[in-house]
């Protein structure tokens, strides 16, 4: 597993990545915010921060920017495939993660499912029925209008 700074991303978003690194996940210190995956992970970190030239930030990206300055110490981390194996042995899938049968990006969804499974992050809403409340601490944004688990505006 790698890990970066928010900050740091946005300095420098060129990061040289292990193989196989197709999950991510924002944190701030114990707390999950967010978990995601990407064939292109650097690319679909930046579109979330609305750094693309077709993206506006997600609701991850309105988050970091609605709590900056301190949002710039928040961590990205990069996990491999194999990083998350550990995740998906806690899940009713993981005899068909290892087979020879399964697509590369059938086990990129089977990891980010089984890493939504064990953090339940704040703003996943995929997978995640048990998500954490977003401390209110953060600064809300703006609802996601496809989940019934509304941020406080």
């Amino acid at each position: 597993m790698q890990s970066l700074t928010v900050k740091k991303f946005l300095e420098s978003p060129i990061v040289e990545l292990e193989p196989h690194t197709y999950i991510y996940v924002f944190r701030d210190g114990d707390t999950i915010l967010y978990v995601g995956q990407s064939i292109s992970i650097i690319d679909r970190i930046s579109s979330h921060l609305g750094e693309s030239w077709h993206a506006s930030p997600s609701q991850i990206g309105e988050l970091v920017q609605s709590n900056h300055p301190e949002s710039l110490s928040w961590l990205i981390e990069l996990y491999t495939l194999d990083d998350c194996t550990e995740a998906v042995s806690q899940t009713p899938y993981v005899s068909f993660y290892g087979s020879p049968r399964c697509t590369i990006e059938g086990r990129i969804d089977m990891a980010e499912r089984a890493m939504i499974g064990k953090y339940h992050p704040c703003l996943n809403v995929q997978y995640n029925q048990d998500a954490t409340p977003l401390p209110t601490k953060y600064t809300h944004v703006r609802p996601n209008d496809s989940s019934s688990l509304h941020l406080n505006i």
